[in-house]
């Protein structure tokens, strides 16, 4: 016996616009869905309500800092100042996000800006990024998203609150050390399906499984990785191959908070899309969610590899990365070869690797 279930919407509820914000957003490339979405797509309004209000689900959009400064930005726009292209789909994730009542976590991209430009402008951005979550209506967004109106009613920005956000996240610091050996790896004279065996080889004997920095590395070794991987690597300005490398850790901390909320999503009985407008971001936030077979509708990492490798190299680096997640899952965690300065004795060396690198003449 088959059965239906039917929803009631408030009369007031702007259904189609709404839905339609829903397939923007959906056909973007900017948003992941952290789980195996419904045959109608993981944004329509009825599968949403049926995962929320039946299932129990607390659907929850991760969003990076693409995203968040600009939701934050447009509380301050006026009518002389339109939105830009990057703040409208700002606008239109918060209008989504209020109408279908998804929360949205802003906490990685705080960090972030603390770690970049110091704890008084993440504060001051997240006063206002505070206001536009918890000020205005779902419907003066939604208003605003279209072009209705030309800016928002915002009371101020929101208390300031009181958080260490300067204080480095040991996440992003472990990844950190794992995005400097990609990168003096990328330095070395290596054939690329070299680079990956020598990263794993690493990981496993002088550091830690950093799955997340692992499929990062997999995509950027490869020949057809997406551009700004890691910016300025190969440059003159080794200052600015460093910040490269920096940046590139944030998006493996962001794949990582994704992983992990993915595997903690049952418990939590929470569901996770993270949004970014960062292509190489969005191109392998899938990846991390992969396992060796392929499950329900989803690919091996394997196969999804191919997208970037031949397919007898994608088989063997996704091999790779799996043998040795079984290895340390049979063994344990091990201490890492440093004790308790590894991390610091570890970044200092592989800086310094990179620092020193020279691109050659000619």
């Amino acid at each position: 016996m088959s059965g239906s279930v039917s929803f009631s919407f408030d009369p007031r509820f702007p259904f189609k616009d709404v839905a339609a914000l829903g397939q923007t957003l959906q056909t973007s490339g900017h948003l992941i869905p952290g789980f195996i979405p419904s045959s109608v797509g993981y944004l329509d309004i009825a599968a949403l309500r049926y995962a929320q209000d039946l299932e129990g689900w607390n659907l929850v959009v991760m969003a990076d800092r693409n995203f968040i400064s600009r939701m934050a930005q447009a509380c301050r726009l006026d009518a002389d100042t339109p939105p830009d292209e990057a703040q409208l789909w700002a606008v239109r994730l918060m209008a989504f996000c209020k109408a279908m009542d998804l929360d949205i976590d802003p906490s990685i991209s705080f960090h972030e800006l603390a770690h970049k430009q110091g704890e008084a402008a993440a504060l001051d951005e997240l006063a206002w990024f505070r206001a536009a979550d918890r000020g205005g209506d779902a419907q003066a967004w939604i208003d605003f998203s279209f072009g209705r109106t030309s800016w928002l009613t915002v009371a101020g920005t929101a208390p300031r609150e009181t958080a260490d956000l300067a204080k480095p996240l040991r996440r992003w610091r472990r990844n950190y050390v794992a995005a400097l050996r990609i990168a003096t790896l990328e330095l070395e004279p290596l054939k690329p399906e070299a680079r990956f065996e020598r990263l794993i080889d690493w990981m496993y004997d002088d550091f830690q499984l950093c799955g997340p920095a692992a499929v990062f590395a997999a995509v950027y070794f490869s020949g057809r990785r997406p551009p700004k991987m890691m910016k300025g690597l190969r440059g003159h300005d080794r200052a600015k191959a460093v910040a490269g490398v920096r940046n590139a850790a944030w998006d493996i901390t962001y794949l990582s908070y994704l992983t992990d909320a993915v595997q903690d999503s049952e418990t939590r009985q929470t569901r996770t899309i993270l949004a970014t407008r960062d292509d190489a971001l969005a191109a392998i936030a899938p990846l991390v969610l992969l396992g060796p077979e392929p499950d329900e509708d989803w690919p091996s990492l394997g196969q999804a590899l191919e997208q970037w490798w031949p397919a007898a190299d994608a088989r063997r680096n996704a091999g790779r990365l799996m043998a040795c997640a079984r290895k340390v899952q049979a063994e344990g965690p091990r201490p890492l070869p440093y004790g308790a300065g590894s991390i610091e004795t570890m970044i200092a060396e592989l800086e310094a690797r990179i620092l020193a690198w020279r691109p050659p003449e000619g």
